[in-house]
């Protein structure tokens, strides 16, 4: 058997690790976590959005806000990530 991810979560995936490799605490707008992920600035909003029901991500809207992983990156699986999507 063969398991392949979607783009949607192969892009969330990437989001994701690169937010685990950030210092702790680390914060980065919609905008600089698609430069970072080479991910296309508009499909960032829902997957953020998606992952952040799921309690994957702890964003903060406005000015100064941003998103970081709600958890520490060894409590989240794969599976958790392609179920958010």
């Amino acid at each position: 058997m063969r398991l392949a991810l979607t783009k949607r979560s192969g892009d969330a995936t990437r989001m994701l690790v690169h937010l685990a490799g950030l210092p702790e605490g680390t914060r980065l707008t919609s905008s600089a976590l698609a430069k970072a992920c080479g991910v296309s600035a508009g499909n960032v909003p829902t997957l953020i959005a998606n992952l952040a029901r799921a309690h994957l991500l702890d964003c903060t809207p406005g000015r100064g806000g941003g998103c970081q992983l709600a958890r520490p990156a060894d409590q989240i699986t794969v599976a958790e990530v392609v179920a958010a999507l």
